[in-house]
C-alpha cells in the first residue's frame, strides 16, 4: 500500500493513533522525520503502559494522547509543506530547462539564418566555410 500523509491523518481521526504511528513510521524509515516518530511512539506506548498499570486515569491519558496527536499532526504538516516545497523546486527548475532549450533553438536558428544569409550574398562563403571545416 502506499502510505500518504492523508492516509495517515485519515486514521488519526478514525481514533486509529497505534495504527498512525506504525504507519508513519514506515512512511518516514528514511526521512529526517525519523526521529521526531520515534520520540511520538515512545510517548504513545509509554501513556499504554501507565494507563495498563493504573497510574494515571483516563482524563490524564486523554491529553496525553491529544498532545502525541498534535505533535503528529503538526508532522505532518511539515512532511506536507516540504513536499510541496520539493514539487514546487521541480516545477521551477522544470520551467527553467525548457526556457534555456527554447533559446538554445533560437540561437540555432539564428545561426542557421544568418549562415543561409551569407551563402546567398557571398556565392564562394560556402565553399570557404566547407573547406575550412574539412
Amino acid at each position: 500500500m502506499n502510505i500518504t500523509t492523508e492516509y495517515i491523518l485519515k486514521l488519526i481521526s478514525n481514533h486509529e493513533l497505534e495504527n498512525a504511528i506504525r504507519e508513519l513510521y514506515d512512511f518516514l524509515e528514511k526521512s529526517k522525520y525519523k526521529n521526531e516518530i520515534i520520540l511520538q511512539s515512545s510517548r504513545y506506548y509509554e501513556v499504554q503502559t501507565l494507563i495498563r498499570q493504573g497510574v494515571i486515569g483516563h482524563d490524564e491519558a486523554f491529553r496525553h494522547k491529544s498532545n502525541i496527536i498534535k505533535s503528529i499532526i503538526e508532522l505532518v504538516g511539515l512532511i506536507d509543506d516540504e513536499k510541496s516545497l520539493q514539487q514546487n523546486n521541480a516545477s521551477h527548475l522544470e520551467k527553467i530547462i525548457n526556457a534555456q532549450s527554447e533559446i538554445a533553438d533560437l540561437i540555432i536558428e539564428t545561426w542557421r539564418e544568418s549562415e543561409i544569409i551569407k551563402i546567398k550574398n557571398e556565392p564562394d562563403y560556402y565553399l570557404k566555410f566547407i573547406q575550412k571545416n574539412e
